[in-house]
């Protein structure tokens, strides 16, 4: 009976323990996940849910049966950054280095967290380590320290990389061998931590060990902070030479767009006297001189007809050459126009958000395939003590993904991605107007709202 009851403890506390293990390696599941969705870019964003939940089964399923089978910390943690890996390469779009840069990172946060909570240990309790092992009664404290020290590196490390979103691939590639060896040395602190006996190595060293792994982990965070740095300017830098770029294109189109509304002005001047002659020659019954002069007035035709007649001359040249870009393709184009008396926005910056909105949206409509209803709805309204411009266009949601405001493309240059409604967003924020972007099954909108003085 005695017996029994010892096996049945022993199988209750096994039982226990392995629940307790499941459940952690659940909820680390969650938060490595939560930063791995956070920094790389899915496939197919309609099924994300479905795509988290995969790679919670993956990575719960391989964790705990690594631990389970009592497999060494150093072998558990490349293990799993080795499936890491591999889901990421088919799940994400991102190049491959950034891929194995961020699965290597979430090992390298699972083995930090690990030294912080020992640490802890160390310090509170010197004299009851034996108490927090995996068999240990104070197993449930140090685990629940351990899934703290995890969140908080992660909304660290999610915060540093998600200003890396712009940067050189040789940077990139730099950082995943510094990554590596950190990794490396932090994975063999912590197994001689862990799996050597104290007899062996007394606590003292074992101690500083655990000291030498949180300084590995500063210098890292430091290391990664100059690489946020490093990325800034580097996208700066992008994007003043977008700027530079889109103005010079703005100011040259304005200028040929102008040029071709002065040219049909002319042509307009003279209708009336076009029309005296061709109306003489008719009555006259002079039909070959008539069809002559008609030949030659089509020919003299200004190339450029205004198709929108707001007041503005720039805001009719844009919509007047998107609307002739778009007559031989298969995109509806509506657009509405009524400007206030108070219209003061500055002629270049003008072109840039409606020449990059409209841009934008004739991208999106030409990356859906297989769809007969391609559109784009422009309005440009009065609103309050301002002006509200809206452009609602098709999208596929499988070809063209939307993250913070930007278009993410296939473009092969990643450094164009989003960048013309970054320079959207930079424009309306020199009138303090505000620019958001929704969806809506398959149309995308944008809405802009500048305050006029």
């Amino acid at each position: 009976s005695d017996l029994h009851k010892k096996i049945k403890l022993i199988y209750t506390l096994y039982l226990t323990n392995s629940l307790w293990e499941i459940i952690v390696n659940i909820i680390e599941s969650v938060l490595l996940g939560w930063l791995l969705f956070s920094v790389l870019q899915q496939r197919n964003k309609i099924h994300k849910y479905a795509y988290f939940f995969i790679y919670l089964l993956i990575a719960t399923t391989v964790v705990t049966l690594l631990n389970f089978t009592a497999f060494s910390p150093a072998l558990t943690q490349l293990i799993s950054m080795a499936a890491t890996i591999i889901y990421c390469l088919f799940a994400f779009s991102d190049s491959i280095s950034k891929k194995v840069l961020y699965s290597c990172v979430l090992g390298f946060i699972s083995i930090f967290a690990d030294e912080l909570a020992y640490t802890c240990v160390f310090i509170l309790f010197p004299n009851q380590i034996a108490s927090f092992d995996f068999t240990g009664d104070n197993r449930f404290i140090v685990t629940l320290a351990y899934l703290l020290f995890e969140l908080i590196l992660v909304i660290i490390f999610r915060k540093l990389f998600r200003n890396l979103s712009y940067i050189p691939a040789k940077a990139t590639s730099s950082l995943l061998v510094f990554t590596v060896i950190m990794m490396f040395l932090s994975d063999f602190a912590l197994s001689v931590v862990v799996e050597i006996d104290s007899d062996i190595i007394p606590d003292k060293y074992r101690f500083e060990l655990n000291l030498l792994s949180i300084v590995l982990l500063i210098v890292y965070i430091i290391v990664l902070y100059f690489f946020n740095i490093l990325s800034n300017i580097y996208t700066r830098n992008n994007i003043l030479n977008e700027q530079l770029l889109l103005q010079k294109k703005a100011e040259e189109s304005s200028r040929q767009l102008l040029n071709s509304v002065n040219e049909l002005r002319g042509w307009k001047h003279d209708y009336q006297n076009h029309l005296n002659v061709l109306s003489t020659l008719y009555f006259e019954g002079n039909y070959s001189e008539l069809g002559k002069y008609i030949v030659n007035q089509k020919n003299s035709l200004p190339p450029l007809f205004s198709k929108s007649n707001s007041g503005n001359s720039i805001l009719d040249a844009i919509l007047t050459h998107k609307i002739l870009q778009l007559s031989n393709t298969d995109i509806k184009f509506e657009h509405t126009v009524l400007l206030p008396e108070n219209f003061n926005i500055d002629n270049v910056d003008l072109t840039i958000i409606i020449g990059n909105l409209l841009d934008n949206a004739i991208e999106a409509c030409n990356k859906v395939e297989n769809s007969n209803n391609l559109f784009i709805d422009f309005s440009i309204m009065p609103k309050l003590n301002g002006v509200e411009i809206i452009t609602t266009n098709s999208y596929d949601k499988d070809n063209l993904l939307i993250k913070e405001n930007c278009y993410i493309t296939n473009k092969s240059d990643s450094l164009s991605h989003g960048l013309g409604l970054k320079q959207i967003e930079t424009t309306i924020n020199k009138y303090s107007g505000f620019y958001r972007t929704k969806t809506e099954d398959c149309k995308f909108i944008s809405e802009i709202f500048i305050p006029l003085t």
